[in-house]
């Protein structure tokens, strides 16, 4: 089982890579400053807002669930 669980992962990050890679040049020529804030803004305030909406009755201090909201779910979670 492990044997086949590490080539999987293997192939999972290089389709990633491949993937990216053949994205990235046509992206970048499209690239605005405001495509720049709402990825800036998604990969920070929007992900974080639901994270931070489901633990506020849980009795955390702000900074936690500002470290939650951060290194939390997050990617293919």
């Amino acid at each position: 089982m492990v044997f086949a669980e590490r080539p999987g992962l293997l192939l999972t990050s290089l389709s990633f890579l491949v993937f990216g890679a053949v994205i990235l040049g046509p992206a970048l020529q499209h690239l605005t400053w405001r495509t720049a804030v709402c990825a800036v803004l998604s990969l920070t305030v929007v992900r974080m807002m639901p994270v931070a909406l489901v633990l506020i009755g849980a009795g955390l201090r702000p900074v936690s669930i500002a470290y939650i909201g951060w290194f939390g779910p997050c990617g293919l979670a």
